[in-house]
């Protein structure tokens, strides 16, 4: 269709009766208004569009306006009142939601104590606040604005409720201060942990480090690093010994009657504490120790007498106390005296000690073995009332008279001793008077020899 032709052509319907849609208008806030084209777009077949214009009404005899898009549909009349622009639910809400954090802010901004609050987030509050009341301020402002300022002013606020407690973190520093790196694998991952360990401590130190963004990752990176570390192995304890005395030793700590009270007592509380050291000993000196002590505590357990010693005791006092004329006679009154009372003691005695009961009965012994030996009489030797007579020397030719020796005869032994010690080795008489004789005859074969040499040389 030319040109000429479209402006003698009036407005198309189509062949549809339009009759009925004669003064029809879109409603309210229809998405149809002004979604139309408009005189002024460049598209196909426009120069036959334009033989159209200007047309002053459409098909449905609504006013057209060709500086605007037309409506996709019946067009709103001219004469209908101009429709006011509809709010953005969307826009609105955020809106709400930033009036409801400025009130936040304000209440928090005059009962905090901002004494305790780090500069660096007090500007940040107060920046974030200021921009939240300009758009709330503003008609201008969009959805984007309005939710950025949002989400400031809430985290801003989120940062005056943070306390920089850093209590968790100084205790896991102090924890982590206490492993001994001797005992901790070479390698990535004891490098790691100094590394996070030393951070960490900066932090500590650091009066600025008030906030979670430099408190909680030293935290959670000092956690990661130590829960990586690998202990080195423990060297394998020789606890051959110590298990050895702990089972031969079950027999007397299970038996505390054979023992007197304070030995026992005193083994069976280390034995005990031994059992303890075999199963959680962390060092072979530890093992030792306790081998030695428990060794030790054993070798002082004092053996409780039994029946025989004691009966074989009071027959050795009652023999003892008979023979108390003949210790006074010997001048033995003292030492007899302290035995006796040393052995009705230890008699009396409601614990009798195995080792003191022998020591005893063996003194008691040794005592009446010395109080039963008869006593030796010896004569004193007689005092001559002259001088001996010298004779001459004998004259040549003649031989010096030489007497026989005198036997003294061998005398016995006048009792048998009484002891359970070891027998001693006493020379009898008959073995002195053997020597005697020996020294007689070597004594005369020197004198002949010397008569000898007298007479060889004459």
């Amino acid at each position: 269709m030319s040109a000429e032709e479209g402006r003698a052509v009036q407005t198309p319907t189509g062949g549809f009766d339009l009759s009925g849609f004669k003064g029809l208008r879109l409603a309210e806030n229809s998405p149809a208004i002004g979604a139309g084209t408009s005189q002024m777009r460049d598209y196909d077949y426009k120069a036959q569009n334009d033989a159209a214009w200007p047309l002053e009404k459409d098909f449905f005899e609504n006013d057209l306006d060709a500086d605007k898009p037309m409506d996709i549909g019946v067009h709103q009349k001219s004469s209908q009142k101009e429709v006011e622009p509809q709010p953005d639910p969307e826009l609105d809400a955020w809106k709400s939601l930033l009036k409801m954090a400025v009130d936040e802010a304000d209440r928090l901004h005059d009962e905090t104590d901002w004494s305790h609050v780090h500069p660096s987030v007090i500007n940040f509050f107060n920046e974030s606040l200021e921009e939240a009341r300009n758009l709330l301020n503003s008609d201008s402002a969009t959805k984007e604005e309005l939710q950025e300022a949002w989400q400031n002013l809430t985290r801003a606020i989120q940062m005056i409720g943070f306390t920089a407690d850093k209590t968790e973190l100084e205790a896991l520093v102090k924890e982590a201060e206490a492993i001994d790196l001797n005992t901790i694998v070479d390698g990535p991952a004891k490098e790691a942990f100094i590394k996070a360990l030393a951070d960490a401590k900066a932090v500590l130190d650091n009066p600025d480090a008030l906030d979670e963004t430099s408190i909680i990752p030293a935290l959670n990176a000092l956690k990661e690093a130590m829960g990586a570390l690998e202990t080195k192995p423990e060297p394998t304890l020789d606890t051959t010994l110590l298990e050895l005395l702990l089972e031969t030793g079950m027999e007397a700590r299970e038996n505390p009657d054979k023992y007197t009270s304070a030995s026992h007592a005193a083994f069976a509380e280390y034995y005990d504490k031994a059992k303890g050291i075999l199963d959680n000993a962390e060092s072979q000196e530890e093992i030792d120790t306790a081998v030695s002590t428990l060794h030790q505590y054993w070798l002082n357990l004092c053996l409780l007498a039994d029946e025989e010693l004691i009966s074989s005791l009071m027959d050795t006092l009652s023999v003892l106390e008979e023979l108390e004329p003949r210790a006074l006679k010997l001048g033995m009154a003292e030492p007899f005296r302290l035995l006796v009372t040393d052995a009705k003691a230890w008699l009396e005695a409601d614990e009798k000690e195995q080792t003191t009961g022998l020591n005893l009965l063996t003194a008691m012994e040794g005592m009446i073995e010395d109080l039963e030996k008869p006593a030796e009489d010896k004569p004193e030797p007689e005092k001559p009332d002259t001088k001996p007579e010298v004779k001459p020397d004998p004259e040549e030719g003649t031989k010096p008279e030489i007497k026989e020796p005198v036997v003294v005869p061998e005398t016995e032994k006048a009792a048998e001793k009484k002891t359970n010690s070891t027998t001693k080795s006493v020379k009898t008489a008959a073995s002195l008077q053997a020597d005697l004789l020996l020294g007689l005859a070597a004594a005369g074969l020197a004198g002949l020899g010397l008569l000898k040499a007298r007479k060889n040389r004459k």
